[in-house]
This record gives C-alpha cells, structure tokens and sequence, in this order.
C-alpha cells in the first residue's frame, strides 16, 4: 500500500503553494478489497491563486484532480473513491491557517458534493473517466463486510472495526451467560456469528443511505461499469498496475498529520499572502533537504590564552547535554499531545490523552495551570461529561502544545535561552 502527495506551485511575485492533495494507491498486491483503487483522502487549497480571466479558480483545481485521476488509469487502476466532507470550523486538513474569507464562509456539504460532480461531468465527456456513483449504489447487494475497501484513516474502516467491537463484546458477555448456567444454543455462541454478520452488513448499509453524500466512488474504464467490484481487472496485457515512476520518500511530506503538525510547530502559515510566500520557502528548503546541510557553527571557545580550564569546559558540556536532553524530552511529550490532539479533532472523537502522557505534561508547567488542567482533565474523564465540554478542552490543549513547542524550538535554536 502506498500513499502519495500532490501539489501545485503558483507564480504571483514569488511561488506560492495554493494546492495539495493525498490520495492512496492499491495495486493487485493490497490482496484484499481496496486492490486496484485509490482513495483521494484530502484535497486541500488556499484562495492566493488569482486567474485570467478571473472566475477560473476551480478550473485549475478541476484539471489538477482530473489530470490525477486519467494517470491513475492510464497505469491500470480501476476505482476512485473521493471523500466529500468540507473541513469544520477551526480545522485544518493540510494547509496550516487559511485566508479569513474561507474560514467564514465555509462551502457546505451539498455544494462540495456539487462542485465534485461538475468536476467528474467534464471528466466523463472528455473520456478520462467513465461514470460515478455513491457507496450505496456502488455497493448494493453488499454480503459480507470484506467487499468494502477500507483505507487507511477512512470513516468506514472506523466504523467496521467498531462494529466489530461491538459484536465481540456482545459474543462475549453472551458466553458468560452460558457458562453461568444459562441454556445454550445449538453450537454454543460461535452459532450466533452468521446471523450476526447479516446484521452488521445491514446496519452498514443504512449507514450508507445516511452518508451517500459523503463519498463518491469513480468507475475509471467502460468495461467496469456496472460490474462486481470483485471482477475488475486492470486492462493491462499482464493484468497488473504499472507505475513508471520510483517512490520518492520525504519525512516532511509522506504523512499529512506529520506536515500539518510541523507547519503548526513552526507557524507556517498560509492566512495571508505574505505567510504563505514564506511558508512555502521554508517548505521547499526542507523538501530539498537543506536543513541537514547547514554548516556547524565555528567553536567560540578556544584553547589558549585565557581559555576557561578543561575540567570547567567538560563540566559546560555536561550541564549543556542535560539540558538539551531535557528540551528533547519535553519536545517528545508536547509533539505527542499535539499529535493526540490534531487527531482527536479530525475524527471528533474527543477522546483525552493517556494518563501516563498527561502526567508526564502536567510535570512540565507550573503549579497554577497544572491543577486547573488537572481538574479539567477529571472532569472530561466523567461519563457524564458532555462531547462538547471534552471538546472545548482538547483544542485548549492542542492550544498550549502549540505555544509549548514553539518555546522549545526557539531555546534549541538559541542555546542562550537555555540558561
């Protein structure tokens, strides 16, 4: 399974980074139901791309997917699935900030749907796909979970492996039962799976009615077109998925999680014109590596006239690695609440952090903030607590890890600020 990034450069005065996408490929090998398909995960764009004539801003856009989706079929893949969920206030899906005007007037549900099926009718009429279809549709008569393709980060996979959960606590507390002295069913409780799973693939499909505006999947070639998804081949002489392009691997990029998370880190912004055209400086001077050519830089200290004495320089050492193994720690801890944080919004679980990572937190701030997060933290703990009062404190908390590791990047880049 392999993920991949995609993104546009403009030219206004300097580049600037308007456009960028992640998409999943599957090729023959995945060996289950995502073969032969990719996934557009997250579609993501800021309004500095100004066209002539103005008004052809979705223009570029539409022929950047389109342009994706005819290459994924020239190299033999057979599905598109496209997620159609327009980003909730205050979210970010790979852009870090966006322009005021997008955040306050965010494009709705049933208008992305809209502006994604334009898109796929200019696709169909210049044959770069064939035809589309919601999840229900493509995927009626649906008998067992296994046909749908569950990808990486998707909602359905979520959604199945809960189900499944669910079930397996259910099986479970049926056998205590059982083994308490209640009459058991012919074959015991592993006789009850058949009827179950019939029960799990018919609440997914009601699920699917509720969602069929949610996700769009693409037919790429004529020949698949009101086809099984379990008999489509790759038109290819051999049958199989070719990419004549080698992987190209970044630490930066190959996770959207890990680029949001490192634009947030070192506020690379992309609200204003002038961020933006900073941001994607610093993107691409990382994208090419630069960073890890910097020249160290030359000892202040030397040996000879009025050098400090060798037991006091290994002394300096030695407090300077302790402290920068703490800011390390400490980096370690606040990266991993932001993570916890950044995906507990994605996916509006609001689930808190672990206790142990929590503490190790806590430790790190004074005494004041410490109990009143302490307190809040207990009280999302509770049942009772409401997801909107869970939420209002992971996006505190995602707030502080911000500033937090902000803090700690400029004592590791200015060693002064240590002491």
């Amino acid at each position: 399974r392999a993920s991949a990034s995609a993104g546009a450069c403009g030219v206004m005065p300097t580049d600037i980074l308007f456009f960028a996408m992640y998409v999943q490929e599957y090729d023959e090998r995945s060996g289950d139901a995502t073969a032969g398909r990719v996934s557009l995960s997250y579609i993501d764009s800021v309004r500095h791309f100004e066209s002539s004539p103005s008004g052809h801003r979705s223009t570029v856009y539409h022929a950047l997917i389109n342009a994706y989706l005819d290459d994924a079929r020239r190299r033999g893949y057979a599905h598109a699935h496209i997620w159609v969920s327009p980003p909730k206030q205050g979210d970010d899906y790979i852009f870090y900030g966006h322009p005021d005007d997008m955040v306050t007037k965010r494009m709705g549900l049933l208008k992305l749907k809209m502006w994604y099926e334009q898109m796929l009718n200019t696709a169909k009429q210049r044959q770069v796909v064939a035809d589309y279809q919601d999840m229900l549709e493509e995927f009626k008569g649906l008998e067992s979970l296994s046909e749908i393709p569950l990808f990486s980060g998707d909602h359905w996979a979520a959604s199945i492996q809960s189900k499944l959960k669910e079930e397996s606590k259910k099986l479970v507390k049926q056998a205590s039962h059982t083994s308490a002295g209640s009459t058991p069913t012919a074959g015991g409780p592993k006789a009850q799976r058949p009827g179950t799973m019939t029960d799990m693939v018919d609440q997914l499909t009601e699920e699917m009615k509720s969602m069929r505006n949610h996700f769009i999947v693409v037919t790429l070639h004529t020949q698949h077109v009101g086809m099984s998804s379990g008999k489509c081949k790759p038109p290819t002489p051999d049958g199989l998925i070719h990419d004549p392009d080698g992987l190209l691997s970044n630490d930066l990029v190959d996770s959207r999680a890990t680029l949001l998370e490192k634009c947030q880190v070192f506020h690379w912004q992309f609200n204003e014109a002038r961020n933006a055209q900073h941001s994607t400086m610093m993107l691409l001077y990382y994208l090419h590596n630069r960073h890890r050519n910097k020249p160290l830089p030359a000892a202040k200290a030397r040996v000879g006239q009025g050098a400090q004495p060798l037991s006091g320089l290994s002394e300096m050492a030695r407090i300077q690695r302790s402290r920068t193994h703490k800011i390390e720690t400490a980096m370690r801890d606040w990266s991993q609440l932001l993570r916890h944080a950044n995906e507990a919004t994605r996916l509006e679980t609001w689930e808190l952090p672990p206790e142990e990572l929590f503490g190790r937190i806590l430790s790190q701030i004074n005494k004041s903030k410490r109990d009143i997060l302490a307190d809040k933290y207990t009280q999302c703990k509770a049942p009772t607590t409401s997801l909107m009062a869970r939420s209002v404190f992971i996006r505190v908390l995602k707030r502080i890890a911000e500033s937090f590791i902000s803090c700690l990047l400029n004592m590791q880049q200015n060693p002064s600020l240590q002491a």
